[in-house]
């Protein structure tokens, strides 16, 4: 056997490279190791192996979820790779990215979370958005953030359910308070774009709203959520039914007293007076008769 020179190795190198031949291809079967233990078992949440086109299948440990039990729910399946909470953790810590951000300037990093104006194209317009914090990003939209890491901001655009995330340059971004000023907020571009994309337009306003009022540790709290695990009892309950259940006990608990037979209802406070004012009916009623 030949080294990469084209010298002979001797005895003892070239076992030493058979070794080593021999460690790789143990670690790359390792890599591709599949955790099977999680196929077929239904959603984690709920416990029910129905519904499969609303199942999410966990890229990291293949657990099963329906959109609709996570916390909080999704509207539909998302593009790209999808982990579960557990998977996330694991492939956050794995890339670098914390260590990358970490060598950003302050000023750049003090932006992180920030509710903003981002220019979204033809017929949106400065629409409102929050520059993301991309050590809170997850599958597409991480790699995208990393990629451009010190040159472009992660921007995620409210109401903006089918792309909801890009990279944006400073240029394109304007602060929150200097749109309001230049009245970014009276959405002209998205107005003269039709009905639906200016009502859309109202929604992201409103949800942006909502995040600047909050302190920027808490913005998107909504968003970095974990799955929440519910207890073996509320496993083998059905989400839609609990719902359904509250919705009709709250409809019964604020549907009024209905009188009866046109008398006044009387709270405890006034029984005395109801029995004095029954005897006096009785007496009129007596006097009549008599």
């Amino acid at each position: 056997m030949a080294n990469k020179s084209g010298m002979f190795l001797q005895p003892e190198q070239r076992l030493s490279l058979i070794v080593d031949i021999q460690r790789e291809e143990k670690d790359e079967v390792k890599s591709v190791r599949v955790d099977s233990s999680n196929f077929g078992t239904g959603c984690l949440c709920c416990s029910e192996d129905d519904d499969h086109a609303n199942i999410l299948l966990c890229e990291g440990c293949n657990g099963e979820y329906h959109t609709y039990c996570l916390d909080p729910p999704l509207r539909s399946i998302p593009t790209g790779d999808w982990y579960c909470c557990k998977c996330k953790v694991l492939s956050l810590e794995a890339d670098g990215l914390d260590q990358l951000i970490g060598a950003l300037p302050s000023t750049v990093i003090q932006r992180f979370s920030e509710v903003c104006w981002a220019q979204g194209g033809i017929g949106f317009g400065y629409w409102p958005a929050i520059i993301y914090d991309p050590r809170l990003a997850v599958g597409s939209a991480r790699l995208l953030a990393k990629k451009h890491l010190g040159k472009r901001y992660l921007v995620f655009f409210f109401e903006c359910h089918d792309a909801p995330f890009t990279v944006l340059a400073e240029s394109k971004i304007q602060r929150w308070e200097g749109g309001l000023v230049d009245d970014l907020h009276l959405g002209k571009t998205a107005r003269s774009s039709g009905k639906l994309r200016f009502q859309a337009f109202q929604q992201a306003l409103q949800a942006a709203r909502i995040e600047a009022g909050k302190p920027k540790i808490l913005r998107m709290d909504w968003n970095h959520k974990k799955l929440s695990y519910p207890s073996p009892k509320d496993r083998k309950s059905n989400p839609l039914t609990n719902l359904k259940r509250e919705r009709e006990e709250k409809t019964v608990q604020a549907s009024p007293r209905r009188l009866k037979r046109g008398f006044k209802l009387l709270s405890s406070a006034d029984d005395s007076e109801g029995r004095a004012q029954s005897s006096n009916l009785f007496f009129s009623i007596e006097n009549i008769i008599g």
